[in-house]
């Protein structure tokens, strides 16, 4: 099960692939591969998050492939994503010190 942050970031995800793929409806047999990279297009204004709702299209159709309703072909599956540069920076923790008792 993912974590509330996690779900609240797919259910903005799921919205913004809805205005795509929903406006007008796309069946589901129609989605190919074009679509996924016309989609990465349509979200020039944040690539990163593209990525990202590309990704969860990614586990949707999985997930209806188990279920049975298509047995085609991931859209996604070979569709490069936009470029992502690593961070610049590192996050130190200090350890913390436990208590052990004897």
């Amino acid at each position: 099960m993912k974590t509330k942050g996690t779900q609240g970031k797919n259910r903005l995800e799921l919205k913004r692939l809805l205005e795509f793929f929903d406006d007008p409806p796309t069946p589901l047999e129609s989605i190919q591969p074009q679509h996924a990279w016309q989609y990465l297009r349509w979200r020039t204004d944040t690539l990163i998050s593209a990525n990202r709702e590309k990704a969860l299209l990614s586990v949707i159709w999985n997930y209806t492939c188990k279920e049975g309703y298509t047995a085609l072909t991931n859209p996604c599956a070979g569709v490069k994503g936009n470029p992502e540069s690593g961070r610049d920076g590192f996050i130190w923790v200090r350890p913390r010190r436990r208590a052990i008792s004897r």
